[in-house]
């Protein structure tokens, strides 16, 4: 999939208010499979299916779940009646080993972009894209050693780090290509 293509997929859904260009951005990455530091729509990891359409919306960013969870998505929501872009985040109740590293009690191992009334996109290790159901995600994530929590973006802080383009934390060739193009 070439830069163009990403634009024209960008172009068609830029009549449409920000929740549901957001929201049909992220539903378009259903075909990727989980692949770390990637956000293209053939493999994503799970902060890429909130970057990557973020930034075929028009602003540069690329980060970590954590840094979502710390500096972007600041405003605690339950549900998704408001037409708010927002996403569920897995945080760690206790220390525990997540992927090569020890988590911290309080840390974010995993985000979720929320796209529709209780559904979010999850891409989990190893599997495919897949929509899951709040209730779901809550069964496998709200654990001894986890808990699920929903935030909302907050578009005024998104504006100030795209702008000052300090939130790119290893972004993949294809959209090193997207934002030259």
């Amino acid at each position: 999939m070439t830069p163009r293509y990403y634009q024209e997929l960008a172009a068609k859904r830029a009549g449409l208010d920000r929740f549901d260009q957001f929201r049909h951005l992220a539903t378009d990455m259903m075909d990727a499979f989980y692949r770390w530091a990637q956000e293209n729509l053939l493999g994503t990891d799970c902060s890429g299916t909130i970057c990557l359409p973020l930034l075929l919306m028009g602003f540069s960013i690329r980060t970590t779940a954590r840094d979502l969870y710390q500096r972007l998505f600041v405003h605690p929501v339950r549900g998704h009646h408001e037409r708010h872009v927002a996403a569920a985040f897995v945080i760690t109740t206790v220390e525990v080993q997540h992927n090569d590293r020890i988590e911290p009690a309080g840390g974010v191992t995993h985000v979720m972009p929320i796209v529709g009334n209780e559904v979010v996109i999850d891409a989990a290790w190893g599997q495919q894209v897949q929509l899951r159901s709040f209730r779901l995600i809550e069964e496998l994530y709200n654990t001894p050693t986890t808990r699920v929590e929903y935030r909302a973006l907050d578009w005024r802080l998104l504006q100030k780090l795209s702008d000052e383009r300090v939130a790119l934390h290893g972004v993949d060739p294809i959209v090193n290509e997207i934002m030259a193009a």
